[in-house]
């Protein structure tokens, strides 16, 4: 077995811990790489994070053709999966871009002979009841607490907005029902967004609250540059042409695990980079081509074939333009 490459972005990472509790406690079986393996099992994977259009996250994570019995048999009965990526060289030493429960584990043959195990996996815990059932007389911010102590395993994910810990009620309250119903009428009354991840929920503003961006991102420099030295703060990782999308840009780098949907939002700036505008819909309105640098992280997907081409992260960026009059309105 070989050392693991030296070269930034060259030589991929990964480690996928399976695991047979309901909570990924205890001990897993875990598949991994870090080394020069041409032979490396294959594991490839889609991860979807977002907050808009749609405020649950989920992850199809497949493994093919394992031979082990006994890593078979944890594969079958898996209930949580811990699914790190990124790149043999990178000093980040947590990469982990899922960590969740498996809902489904599906079965199936590709081109004939290949076999796979498939952890479809989706960001609640389908054992736990996700019902509430209380009155309380405080604030809106003790309200979504209960809520989110009455599941095991849950937690809020980031500080509640100023909006929600402010609100009181103004006589008693009776929450019935499913909690992802009252994250959702708690974030519309206060003007802000939720979104459901593996271990809790989150509510919070769309936009980022500030201009400095957290990452840069630029395409690649020639071989041959002989212009001024690469800032060292940028990811020179940028794959094919920003697209503009309604109210932003979407593009794709190569797999940076730093880059999560999160309160406040990740803001990330493009530089120079073309952004192709969007393509002209017959019938629907054009939206203007009046696009920034930098960008609200509103939706992320990261895809993986440790023994393909594709190894890969793709951004969805709002405007600050566009968070703040979103917001604006959704207060309004």
């Amino acid at each position: 077995m070989s050392a693991a490459s030296t070269v930034r972005y060259f030589g991929r990472s990964y480690e996928l811990t399976v695991y047979q509790s309901l909570d990924g406690s205890g001990d897993g079986v875990a598949l991994s790489s870090d080394t020069w393996e041409p032979a490396a099992l294959r594991v490839t994977f889609e991860i979807h994070q977002s907050l808009i259009p749609a405020n649950w996250w989920f992850a199809d994570i497949s493994v093919y053709n394992m031979n082990d019995p006994s890593i078979m048999d944890a594969l079958q009965n898996a209930h949580w999966v811990t699914l790190k990526a990124g790149y043999q060289a990178d000093s980040q030493p947590n990469h982990v871009i899922w960590d969740g429960a498996v809902m489904q584990v599906l079965y199936g043959r590709e081109n004939v002979v290949d076999n796979k195990v498939t952890f479809h996996c989706l960001a609640t815990d389908p054992i736990q009841p996700i019902d509430v059932n209380f009155t309380i007389l405080s604030t809106q911010a003790e309200a979504v607490r209960k809520m989110v102590a009455t599941v095991k395993g849950y937690k809020l994910l980031s500080p509640l907005p100023t909006a929600v810990e402010a609100k009181e009620y103004p006589m008693s309250k009776t929450f019935f029902g499913t909690v992802s119903k009252y994250f959702g009428q708690v974030s519309n009354d206060g003007g802000s967004y939720w979104y459901k991840a593996p271990g809790g929920a989150a509510i919070g503003s769309l936009d980022s609250g500030t201009d400095t961006p957290d990452y840069v991102y630029s395409t690649p420099l020639p071989v041959d540059w002989k212009g001024p030295a690469p800032e060292s703060s940028t990811s020179y990782t940028i794959l094919g042409t920003p697209m503009q999308n309604d109210c932003g840009v979407t593009f794709r780098v190569l797999l940076d695990p730093r880059i999560i949907v999160k309160f406040p939002t990740l803001l990330v700036r493009i530089d120079n980079t073309i952004i192709q505008q969007y393509a002209y819909q017959i019938g629907a309105e054009q939206p203007p081509y009046a696009l920034e640098v930098s960008y609200c992280v509103a939706e992320v997907h990261h895809y993986g074939d440790t023994r393909g081409d594709i190894w890969e992260t793709e951004i969805h960026g709002f405007t600050r333009k566009y968070t703040q009059l979103k917001e604006m309105f959704k207060t309004g």
